[in-house]
């Protein structure tokens, strides 16, 4: 009996600036080449940079000057083998006319997908909070997608919340990251380097300054406890270009009081190797610094603002990481008393990392044989 081919489209439309949706674009593609042959969308609008990033072979690409031609790559195959679309890694937020509109083009072209029995996946993604018209256009977009995969347990409430029943739970592709060496914590040196990588939304300040924002005031306060205990040299870097304002500023404040390095450019996928081995803990309100860290020795911890990192506080407690996660807002004693459990515990909360990676990466993979064994 003949196989019937299979190829698997991929969207690879994302934030280009960000070291993060390259990780888990990069990881995802690596999978998905074992269950057919991939067809990547690079148009002209996308980074040739971003493309070689990603990985993608020269057999791989949809050399596409429109939205419109990669449309029609689709339906031609779509006539001789089964399909697939797979696409939705990041995050989905707010809300927008723009974004409600493109929502509802999306289920147009997705019914006639269907048709031709193109199967339509969504995964890798968390949601929330958004807009009741943006949620009303999602819902409507996930009625025509066969699998629909959200990568946290808040996305996935909210999802069942706005009427999309069918979505399940992926873990966050990051996890499938993998670069040949085994996962072996820091034990540093004389001195315990700390790295430290921060977004700061509509930051507008100069590098010089005083420790106004909320965010850097508890950073300063978390190193003044750690100083209390460790000899530290800190290093800020930085995965994405918007944060690189922010991270500037905080090296800025940090220099008077401490031995300071600030990688004053984008630390890309290559880079990570070289930076992250300098550290033995990265503190971060960014979901992938912290998820990559720790694939070279990193303990990851997350300063965050619980209610504002939803994506970051949810993927943690789902995986029984909630000792790593620290709160903006939390007074010093209770800050105190979080980053001393992590620093006398640091070996066994790293290897608790490391064990629940190889538990995502099994789970994420029966998600991926279940869409593909249809």
């Amino acid at each position: 009996m003949k196989q019937i081919k299979t190829t698997i489209y991929y969207q690879t439309k994302t934030l280009f600036t960000n070291t993060g949706d390259v990780l888990i674009n990069k990881s995802l593609l690596g999978a998905l080449r074992r269950y057919g042959t991939i067809r990547a969308n690079c148009s002209s609008e996308i980074p040739a940079s971003f493309i070689d990033a990603l990985g993608i072979r020269e057999e791989e690409k949809v050399k596409s000057e429109t939205e419109l031609s990669f449309i029609l790559n689709i339906l031609r195959n779509a006539l001789k083998g089964r399909v697939f679309i797979v696409s939705g890694l990041g995050h989905i937020c707010g809300g927008g006319n723009q974004r409600i509109v493109r929502n509802l083009i999306a289920s147009s072209i997705f019914a006639f997908y269907r048709l031709l029995n193109v199967r339509i996946i969504r995964i890798g993604f968390s949601i929330g909070p958004v807009s009741r018209g943006l949620a009303l256009s999602e819902s409507l977009r996930g009625y025509f997608v066969s699998k629909y995969y959200v990568r946290d347990t808040k996305s996935l409430a909210l999802c069942h919340a706005i009427g999309i029943k069918k979505a399940e739970l992926c873990p966050d592709m990051s996890w499938l990251y993998e670069f040949g060496e085994k996962r072996q914590i820091q034990v540093g040196g004389g001195k315990t380097t700390i790295l430290l990588s921060f977004r700061r939304r509509g930051f507008a300040k100069s590098v010089s300054g005083h420790a106004e924002d909320p965010i850097a005031e508890q950073v300063l306060n978390a190193l003044s406890f750690l100083k209390s205990r460790l000899d530290l040299k800190i290093i800020v870097a930085y995965q994405v270009a918007e944060d690189a304002l922010f991270c500037g500023y905080l090296a800025g404040l940090l220099r008077n009081n401490y031995e300071v390095e600030f990688i004053d450019k984008q630390m890309t996928l290559d880079d990570a190797r070289e930076v992250y081995r300098k550290a033995v803990f990265t503190i971060s309100n960014r979901l992938h610094s912290l998820l990559l860290s720790y694939k070279y020795g990193c303990v990851p911890v997350a300063l965050v603002d619980k209610e504002e990192n939803l994506k970051i506080v949810s993927t943690f407690e789902d995986c029984g990481l909630g000792e790593l996660l620290i709160n903006i807002g939390d007074d010093s004693s209770v800050l105190e008393t979080s980053l001393e459990h992590i620093i006398d515990n640091k070996e066994e909360l790293y290897h608790k990392v490391v064990a629940v990676e190889a538990q995502k990466q099994k789970e994420i993979i029966a998600c991926l044989d279940s869409i593909f064994s249809v």
